[in-house]
C-alpha cells in the first residue's frame, strides 16, 4: 500500500527546503516507533507539489492516523488505486456540488465570501433562508453564530480537522466554541435539534467533550497542556510580525531579529517562521513569537533590539504583547 504525506506550503524556498529535510527525519521517527525501520520514504513531485511517499503493507489505521496527525510539517493525502493522489481538503462550492448530486431536487442556499460580495447579499440569503425558499443552507463560519431559525433540526460541521488543527496555540479553545455555537443552532424551537460532525480524527479528545457537552473536561485537559509547553495563561506571549514587498529582505531581517533576541535573559523567543497567511496585501509576513513571565522583559527587549539594529524602511513590524491570535 502506498503513502503519502503533502509538504504544508510555504513561499520561503530555503525555509521549504529545511521543512523537508525536517519532515523526511520527523517521519522516520515516527515509523520506527510503530516497528517500521526498514521503510524508506522519499520525495516526490507530483502535479508541481512535493510529497513524501511510501510503501508498507505493515501500516495499520491507528499508526497512519498518528502519523498523519503528528506531523509538524505535512499533511495527509489521500492515496488511490494506482497510487495516484487527490487533495483531502474541500470548499464550500465542492460541499454544494455534492449536496446537489445527493439531494436533487432540493434547494441550495450557499453563504461565503464569493456569494455575499454583493451589497446586501448576506441579509438577502438570511432571509431567503428564513421564509423557507431553501431547505439546506451551507456556509463558513459566518452562518455559525447568531442565527434563529426555529425551523432547522439538523446540524453538519465538516472537517473538523482544519478549525482543531490552525497553527495558534489557542486553536482549540477557538474550535470548542465554535462548535458549540454552530450546534446551538438546531433544535431552537419544539422540534427536536440533532447535530453531526464529520473528522478525519473522530477520537479526538475535543470532539469528545463537544459531543458530551463537558467544557470543564475540555478546558482542564487544555489547561494542563499549555502549562506542560509553558504558554498562556501560564506565562506573557508577544507577536512580532514582519511584513515587506521583498520575501527576502524580511526573511533575513526576521531571523536576525529572532537570533539577536535569543540571547536576551529570561525570554523564549521562537525561530523567525512565515506566518500561516504568508502574503497580504502585497507584502510577505513574517512572524517570531516572544515569552516570558511578565509582560516588561517583552517590551524592554523588543526597545532595545529596535534601537540597536534598526529595520530597513522597506520593513514595517508589529508587536503584539500577550497577543490573542497568531495567525
Amino acid at each position: 500500500m502506498c503513502y503519502a504525506l503533502l509538504l504544508k506550503p510555504h513561499a520561503n524556498v530555503r525555509y521549504r527546503q529545511s521543512l523537508q529535510k525536517l519532515a523526511l527525519i520527523e517521519l522516520k521517527s515516527m515509523l520506527m516507533a510503530w516497528e517500521m525501520e526498514n521503510v524508506e520514504p522519499e520525495w516526490q513531485s507530483i502535479a508541481g507539489e512535493p510529497f513524501l511517499t511510501f510503501e508498507t503493507d505493515a501500516m495499520t489505521d491507528e499508526a497512519w492516523r498518528e502519523i498523519s496527525r503528528h506531523s509538524a510539517a505535512c499533511m495527509a493525502a489521500e492515496v488511490l488505486d494506482g497510487g495516484l493522489l487527490k487533495p483531502v481538503g474541500f470548499g464550500t462550492q465542492r460541499v454544494e456540488e455534492e449536496l446537489r448530486a445527493l439531494f436533487p431536487g432540493v434547494e441550495i442556499l450557499r453563504m461565503d465570501a464569493d456569494s455575499t460580495s454583493r451589497k446586501n447579499s448576506h441579509d438577502d440569503i438570511l432571509s431567503a433562508f428564513r421564509r423557507g425558499e431553501a431547505d439546506i443552507l451551507l456556509g463558513t463560519q459566518m452562518i455559525a453564530k447568531g442565527l434563529d431559525f426555529p425551523n432547522v433540526t439538523l446540524v453538519g460541521i465538516l472537517n473538523a480537522d482544519a478549525a482543531i488543527n490552525m497553527p495558534d496555540f489557542r486553536a482549540a479553545e477557538r474550535a470548542y466554541q465554535l462548535f458549540a455555537q454552530v450546534a446551538g443552532r438546531a433544535g431552537r424551537a419544539e422540534l427536536p435539534g440533532e447535530v453531526l460532525i464529520q473528522a478525519y480524527d473522530a477520537e479526538s479528545p475535543l470532539l469528545d467533550s463537544v459531543m458530551r457537552g463537558d467544557f470543564a473536561a475540555f478546558a482542564g485537559d487544555e489547561l494542563k497542556a499549555r502549562e506542560a509547553c509553558g504558554l498562556p495563561p501560564f506565562c506573557h506571549l508577544a507577536s512580532v510580525t514582519f511584513t515587506s514587498p521583498d520575501l527576502r529582505l524580511v526573511g533575513d531581517w526576521a531571523t536576525m531579529y529572532a537570533e539577536s533576541l535569543k540571547k536576551v535573559r529570561g525570554l523564549a523567543v521562537s525561530d523567525a517562521t512565515p506566518c500561516a497567511l504568508e502574503k497580504a496585501e502585497g507584502r510577505y509576513r513574517w512572524q517570531i513569537v516572544l515569552r516570558a513571565p511578565s509582560a516588561a522583559p517583552i517590551a524592554k527587549a523588543w526597545r532595545w533590539i529596535s534601537s540597536v539594529r534598526p529595520l530597513p524602511r522597506a520593513i514595517r513590524t508589529a508587536l503584539d504583547i500577550d497577543a490573542f491570535n497568531l495567525i
